[in-house]
Order: C-alpha cells, then sequence, then structure tokens
C-alpha cells in the first residue's frame, strides 16, 4: 500500500533556483564591469576611443581592437557599449568561416546554446542559423551569416541594460 504523506503545515516553499553567478564575456572583458575596470583589464584599452552613443551621455560606446579567434579568424569591429557605467553589450564581427571557432569558444565557456533556429535569408533562400544562450542575467546572440552572406556577428547582453542600449550598438 502507497502512503501518500502531506508536508508539514509549517513547510517553506522551494527557494527559486539561484542565478548562475559565471557572468558571461570575451576577451578578459566581463559583462556588468565598469569602464574602469574594462579599461585596467588590458592595457590597451586605456587609450580605446570611446564616444556617447547617440547622444546619450548615460551610454558609451568604445571600439576594441581585433581578437584572435583561433585558425586564423579574428573578432573584428569589437564594440563595447556601457551605460550609466557598466558594460552592458559586447559585439563583434568575424568570417562565416571561422563559424567553428566562434561556436566551439562559446560552447566551451557558456555550454550548449539553449536555443538553435535554422532558417534562411533573403530573396535567394541563403541558409541561416542562430544561436542563443542564456544564464537568467545574460543573452549571447550569434547569427551565421549576416545580410552581407560574408560575416556573422555575436552579441553578448546584460538582459537588466538591454533595453537602454541603442539598437546599433
Amino acid at each position: 500500500m502507497l502512503l501518500l504523506q502531506a508536508p508539514p503545515p509549517h513547510a517553506a516553499a522551494a527557494a527559486p533556483a539561484a542565478l548562475p553567478t559565471r557572468r558571461y564575456g570575451f576577451a578578459d572583458a566581463v559583462l556588468g564591469e565598469t569602464l574602469a575596470e574594462w579599461r585596467a583589464s588590458r592595457p590597451v584599452r586605456a587609450k580605446a576611443p570611446c564616444v556617447s552613443a547617440a547622444g546619450d551621455p548615460v551610454v558609451m560606446v568604445c571600439r576594441g581592437v581585433d581578437v584572435e579567434l583561433g585558425g586564423g579568424y579574428s573578432a573584428r569591429e569589437l564594440s563595447y557599449a556601457f551605460v550609466e557605467g557598466r558594460l552592458a553589450r559586447i559585439s563583434f564581427r568575424t568570417s562565416i568561416d571561422g563559424f567553428a571557432y566562434v561556436t566551439a569558444a562559446l560552447k566551451k565557456t557558456s555550454g550548449a546554446p539553449d536555443r538553435i533556429v535554422r532558417d534562411s535569408l533573403g530573396p535567394a533562400g541563403r541558409p541561416h542559423v542562430s544561436m542563443t544562450w542564456r544564464n537568467g542575467r545574460s543573452t549571447i546572440f550569434l547569427s551565421d551569416p549576416t545580410a552581407d552572406a560574408v560575416n556573422l556577428t555575436v552579441r553578448f547582453t546584460l538582459d537588466a541594460l538591454a533595453e537602454r542600449i541603442p539598437k546599433a550598438g
């Protein structure tokens, strides 16, 4: 005979799962860090140009130097967007031929993607894939290829500040 027991009347509800402590980042830059921490993490960043985004004084966008991804491919057009002094977005482009290097690195540091969507782009129906990683605080989004058909993009975003970042950033 199977007996089912009700929980004691004073039993507390299960606590919600804690958010992961590992923060997403790229090339020693970590979402949520301050502009001063970002500049201090690599000497070359101390001289990185930063400008106000879309005339908004609380949003600064800094440009970074190319970062080697492996296989001769580099993260290009690195952009670091800061909102109220906190790193809210990291984005870059690279060749579509570097896809395997980028996805291997993301899987190594962030695990398997939470979502993979395969579809097509443009009138020619060019194959396209997007991957999304989420950890409860941040999101990583990869799109391969971009509209130019020769690049892919990767964007790391701090979810709490995502709405404050200009779309172009």
